[in-house]
């Protein structure tokens, strides 16, 4: 005979037990050792009277590169989208991500990890401390650029994207990071991936650029001096090279 379990509701009637889905937890104590291995995702909740908006963050937890947008409203759909355009401006290949159990996360977005091969790994109920890299980024976020234009998330949400798109830039290439020997997240990735170093700055024609304008040196400057004297082509050498007139790349430092 077979036994088949249910339950009484409030009003007697039989209901079949569903069997809950195994969700895969993050083990303990475990840490990614590359870029794109485990992606952290949340998102903040911010309200001003009967408005509510939404900042959907998500961070590599080996590299500290960070992504947020600014939304009106937030479901599966949106986070979904949010997720598939968010990977096109990834550095690498994301292997898993790791979430809480907000209905957000479910649907259509997990929909979406299935399909691209990724995968989706839950946090314990009220354990924040599972994905605690991203709680500390949208720390940050918070204190380092929320507070400062908060208005703006309310009045004028375009605006305030193109904001923390700026912030985010400098986040991810200006601010030096402790926990990477004072390295960007995008200099570590640099450094990290072989494939990086096909990228435009690691070119030969770059770095002819950037050789031809930066500002000279003294000793440079110097030693052409004293070779242009004894050459009988000084004309000539000193045309070609005279200092260029552009400014240099943004981020460098004079050596004179």
């Amino acid at each position: 005979m077979r036994m088949i379990p249910v339950r009484l509701n409030a009003r007697g009637k039989a209901r079949l037990i569903k069997k809950r889905s195994v969700k895969p937890r993050r083990p303990k104590q475990y840490r990614p050792v590359k870029t794109g291995e485990l992606i952290g995702m949340d998102a903040i909740e911010l309200r001003m009277g009967d408005l509510r908006r939404y900042i959907i963050t998500m961070i590599d937890e080996h590299s500290d590169y960070a992504l947020a947008l600014a939304v009106p409203s937030l479901n599966s759909d949106i986070t979904s989208h949010f997720f598939s355009k968010a990977t096109k401006l990834f550095p690498v290949a994301i292997r898993q991500v790791v979430t809480d159990n907000g209905k957000e996360f479910l649907g259509n977005f997990d929909k979406t990890l299935q399909e691209a091969s990724i995968k989706h790994i839950w946090t314990y109920p009220y354990t924040p401390k599972m994905n605690a890299t991203c709680e500390r980024f949208n720390r940050t976020l918070r204190e380092q650029f929320i507070e400062f234009n908060e208005l703006l998330l309310f009045e004028d949400l375009n605006l305030f994207n193109q904001r923390m798109a700026e912030y985010l830039v400098l986040y991810n290439s200006k601010r030096p990071h402790k926990s990477l020997e004072l390295m960007t997240p995008v200099d570590y990735i640099l450094r990290e991936s072989k494939n990086c170093n096909m990228w435009w700055t690691h070119t030969g024609m770059y770095l002819m650029r950037k050789m031809l304008f930066r500002p000279f040196t003294y000793s440079e400057q110097l030693s052409w001096r004293h070779s242009a004297a004894a050459s009988d082509r000084s004309n000539v050498y000193e045309t070609r090279q005279t200092p260029p007139s552009c400014a240099p790349f943004e981020g460098e430092t004079s050596h004179v």
